[in-house]
């Protein structure tokens, strides 16, 4: 919803209950939701020729056939939520081979109970946020 505030978001899930709640959470918003299994059925490059930022949050497994697409799309921001460090691991790599880098990496204890963390990392091909990074 914040992202929303900021421009016009394009939302694409597999799982149907979801979609259906982010659907009656976003009226009035500026959220176009999509019911798709993006694991079947990845949005490829060229769909991606409007985007200004990619954020994702795949399943335990990683965003598997996305990657490449998002790779070869050309947004200059990527944010990618991960639960699993080798998945996140095996895809940082696929970006930083297309020229992305790391901006920034947080760590998020979201459930007390649990012993799994989330991580955010942003990646990006602007060298003006690179060298803001270093200052």
């Amino acid at each position: 919803m914040p992202l929303a505030q900021k421009g016009r978001v394009l939302a694409y899930e597999g799982h149907s209950e979801a979609i259906a709640a982010l659907k009656s959470g976003a009226i009035g918003q500026r959220i176009e939701t999509t019911h798709r299994d993006l694991t079947r059925q990845p949005l490829i490059a060229k769909e991606f020729a409007k985007a200004r930022v990619i954020v994702l949050d795949p399943p335990h497994a990683g965003a598997l056939s996305q990657m490449d697409h998002i790779a070869r799309s050309g947004v200059e921001d990527i944010i990618y939520v991960s639960c699993n460090p080798q998945a996140l691991q095996k895809d940082s790599a696929l970006l930083q081979k297309a020229g992305y880098e790391v901006l920034s990496v947080a760590v998020i204890d979201q459930f007390l109970w649990s012993t799994e963390v989330e991580a955010v990392v942003s990646f990006t091909k602007s060298k003006k946020r690179l060298s803001r990074r270093q200052t």
